[in-house]
């Protein structure tokens, strides 16, 4: 599991002030970027407005509301409301996650849509089947991710797969569901979790 990025010893202050000279990770004086230097607040401006843009795109491309002042001002104040938050907890946890979009992770989009895609076609046989030959049983999954992140990417790409759904987790296994053999065998000896821990390790 990843470690708590410490801030060099500078405690981290109270209030509600907006924590923008937390958002670094670096302690301060290296790379330029700490107390008393503007280089983390440049970074936090930055992540909120592509956070507050990306959030306001999202709310109304969902809502549809695009003419009502009440419904518009209520998306602006939940938008900037969420992005208090979001740097309010960080400032508690210190960490936070870098939005990185590269080609690996675009192949395993790709092959994770595939992988949906043929699990939906085999989980419609079942259902359409005369036999509706199911035989649901519960299985352990190693997990042998190292970071949360990469945790949650191989916990929720087996829900999102149809016939499968994460339970639990129980130390570093997951606890899975499965509506046939097959679709258990297809967790525990698939390639998944191998295809999950080479994203982080990038």
């Amino acid at each position: 599991m990843p470690h708590r990025i410490r801030r060099g010893g500078v405690p981290l202050p109270t209030g509600l002030a907006w924590p923008w000279h937390l958002w670094h990770e670096l302690p301060p004086g290296e790379s330029g970027v700490g107390a008393g230097t503007t280089g983390g607040d440049r970074v936090a401006m930055l992540h909120a407005v592509i956070l507050g843009a990306s959030l306001a795109a999202f709310w109304l491309l969902l809502s549809g509301y695009f003419t009502s002042i009440l419904l518009l001002s209520l998306g602006a104040v939940s938008v900037v409301v969420t992005v208090y938050l979001t740097l309010r907890m960080d400032r508690h946890d210190g960490e936070r996650v870098a939005l990185r979009i590269d080609l690996a992770i675009v192949r395993y989009w790709i092959w994770l849509l595939l992988e949906i895609v043929k699990s939906n076609v085999d989980v419609a046989k079942i259902i359409l089947s005369p036999k509706m030959s199911l035989s649901p049983r519960m299985v352990r999954v190693k997990a042998t991710q190292t970071t949360d992140v990469g945790l949650v990417i191989y916990a929720n790409s087996i829900t999102l797969t149809p016939g499968t759904v994460t339970v639990d987790i129980l130390g570093d296994e997951f606890l899975v569901h499965a509506i046939t053999q097959e679709a258990a065998d297809g967790v525990t000896h698939g390639d998944m979790g191998d295809r999950v821990s080479a994203l982080g390790a990038r």
